[in-house]
């Protein structure tokens, strides 16, 4: 009988890893986890953490917005909005 593989573990990350795969700097990186505004972490031992890969991957999916530029005619109507005539 052939029994299916275990799955490969997921990958773990340093610090610096998660920080490139988010396309910032380490000490940014340092910073939003400082502020909790960085993805949880894996504590394996008193110093030691580890980022999940598939974890910053949906943690920055989920932060995601809309980068259409906006138009300038949006712009006067979004300016417009605060304003009583």
């Amino acid at each position: 009988m052939n029994e299916p593989a275990p799955a490969a573990p997921a990958p773990l990350l340093r610090l610096e890893e998660a920080a490139a795969l988010l396309g910032i700097s380490p000490r940014t990186a340092k910073a939003w986890r400082a502020r909790g505004e960085f993805p949880p972490a894996l504590r394996l031992t008193g110093h030691t953490l580890r980022w999940i890969a598939g974890d910053v991957h949906a943690w920055a999916a989920a932060r995601r917005e809309c980068t259409q530029p906006r138009t300038i005619e949006s712009r006067r109507s979004a300016r417009g909005k605060g304003e009583s005539s």
